[in-house]
């Protein structure tokens, strides 16, 4: 991602030239040594089941704070056990799954994917209602990072609170989950151009952590310590040297 940004800053004519020295292939290699077994894998099972075969989107941020949290393992553990043997692996038993969809959400609240999203180019010049203007050529974006972080919004904004919007569900009556876009939270776009295919991933994002949490206690490798994020420009990403300790749970 690094390597990508900084030759997407050359001149179109130069990143031929300067991609020879900048080790993609060394690292294309690697790549391809890792990922040739699973993504022979996935056409076998393209072949098998066609193209909407179930596919597993990451979910690292989730994951490291589920191991750095294990309080609230077993209340996540509870909820699953409960709606699981009610409804069984169903899509009516994930809309059950309240505490799961908040943590993961919760999760996404403080791990935005970057502080500026949504770009925009204004073709040509506009003046919103207070009168401030946006010339044509101006880029414009919306700081996720700081509508996920207000204080007039979230309270104790940058403590991790899995069960906020639990809670907000509670005290409001409104629907608060994953796939519920608002000006406030922006993980998934917003209005009109909000990512069309969040339901879909959500679903899947809270089916792999009702397993994890059914299936293995974890915790973080060394001091138990959140990983720090990763930025690249205004982009953030989970730690790639975090490791996460798995055994099969105990109980």
């Amino acid at each position: 991602m690094v390597t990508a940004s900084a030759l997407a800053l050359l001149p179109k004519f130069l990143r031929p030239l300067a991609s020879r020295f900048s080790g993609i292939d060394a690292m294309i290699a690697r790549c391809v040594k890792h990922l040739q077994p699973l993504i022979e894998e996935r056409y076998q099972r393209m072949a098998e089941h066609g193209q909407d075969y179930p596919g597993k989107p990451t979910f690292s941020q989730a994951l490291f704070d589920l191991a750095t949290h294990p309080e609230f393992v077993q209340e996540l553990r509870n909820e699953v056990e409960s709606v699981v043997h009610c409804e069984g692996w169903t899509q009516a038993a994930l809309n059950q799954m309240v505490k799961v969809d908040s943590f993961i959400r919760e999760s996404q609240r403080l791990n935005t994917l970057g502080d500026l999203i949504l770009g925009r180019v204004s073709r040509q010049p506009f003046t919103f209602s207070d009168g401030t203007v946006i010339p044509a050529g101006t880029f414009s974006y919306v700081a996720a990072g700081v509508a996920h972080t207000r204080e007039e919004t979230y309270k104790d904004a940058h403590t991790f609170r899995p069960f906020r919007f639990v809670e907000k569900r509670e005290q409001t009556g409104r629907k608060v989950d994953m796939v519920s876009t608002h000006a406030d939270f922006l993980s998934f776009g917003h209005g009109l151009h909000a990512c069309p295919g969040r339901f879909f991933a959500a679903a899947e994002l809270k089916l792999m952590l009702a397993h994890v949490v059914l299936t293995y206690d974890v915790k973080m490798a060394g001091d138990g310590e959140r990983p720090k994020n990763m930025w690249y420009f205004t982009t953030c990403v989970p730690n790639p040297k975090a490791e996460v300790m798995f055994r099969k749970r105990a109980d």
